[in-house]
């Protein structure tokens, strides 16, 4: 699971259902940390930075030709003062693939994350086939091309793929102690994930052309605030992802199993912080 998130990106290998601590690794060149470089940049503050970023930024494929050619375009921010934006779009998310302190980018550290996990792990699971995607940091346009191909040229396994989070389609009014029925309903695109080959191929067939159409769609910046909405063709059920932490945390809260997990103010000052540990992994 890679979460790229407003604070962190966060790499957290999981095997049948257990995520492996010793393999998670953490990275703070961010959402927020874009923003903020990008406020510097434009010296606007952080709102229109924010603003800028979700609405023009994309992820450069090749980014020493892109940089070189990209050329300056109008844009409007909401209360209708308008700037001139050239390679800050395309600067800006470079951050996560090559970080301004010289550390590992994004999928550098997929990587390693992966390399951490045991040798029989790694032989016997299908971790580079379920690398799985959430925050709304994954949702820049070409984000997905240009980290499935730096991910290809690292990784001789033959299958890779990244998929987005499925979204998560429950009543929670029927959340129960039943283990069985507490396996939740996952869906991308409105459809079932299922062990079903052909069910598998349509969801990977529909992803491969979400990131491609938000890849090539590049439509020019324009004085209207409605067009520099730049299309992505993301759908509601794909932007749901910014908010996979958030939704998944809460609907685990909601378990009764959960319980077993919880941590009291008496055993955190017993223990310390390492009772998370003990009592959650």
């Amino acid at each position: 699971a890679v979460s790229v998130g407003e604070g962190v990106i966060h790499t957290a290998p999981v095997y049948e259902g257990y995520s492996l601590p010793h393999a998670h690794i953490a990275s703070y060149c961010a959402g927020r940390a874009l923003t903020e470089n990008l406020a510097r940049k434009l010296g606007v503050d952080v709102e229109d930075a924010e603003y800028v970023k979700k609405s023009a930024c994309f992820v450069a494929q090749n980014y020493e030709v892109e940089i070189a050619e990209i050329k300056p375009e109008r844009f409007t921010l909401p209360d209708g003062i308008t700037l001139e934006l050239g390679t800050e779009r395309i600067s800006c998310p470079e951050s996560l693939f090559r970080p301004p302190d010289g550390s590992d980018g994004i999928a550098t550290q997929i990587y390693n994350s992966v390399m951490k996990c045991d040798p029989d792990i790694k032989r016997m699971s299908d971790l580079w086939e379920n690398v799985v995607l959430c925050g709304a940091g994954s949702l820049f346009p070409g984000f997905y091309t240009r980290l499935y191909n730096e991910l290809r040229s690292m990784v001789s396994y033959k299958k890779l793929e990244i998929l987005p989070t499925p979204t998560i389609d429950i009543d929670r009014a029927h959340v129960t102690n039943d283990v069985t029925r507490n396996q939740m309903t996952l869906h991308v695109d409105r459809a079932h994930v299922t062990d079903d080959a052909t069910e598998r191929a349509r969801v990977r067939d529909y992803v491969t052309n979400y990131q491609m159409s938000s890849h090539t769609d590049r439509a020019p910046l324009t004085d209207d605030v409605t067009h520099n909405q730049m299309t992505s063709h993301v759908t509601d059920d794909v932007t749901e992802r910014a908010h996979a932490v958030w939704k998944g945390g809460s609907i685990l809260a909601e378990l009764g199993a959960f319980e077993f997990m919880w941590v009291t103010r008496h055993e955190y000052e017993e223990q310390g912080p390492g009772v998370v540990f003990r009592k959650c992994y």
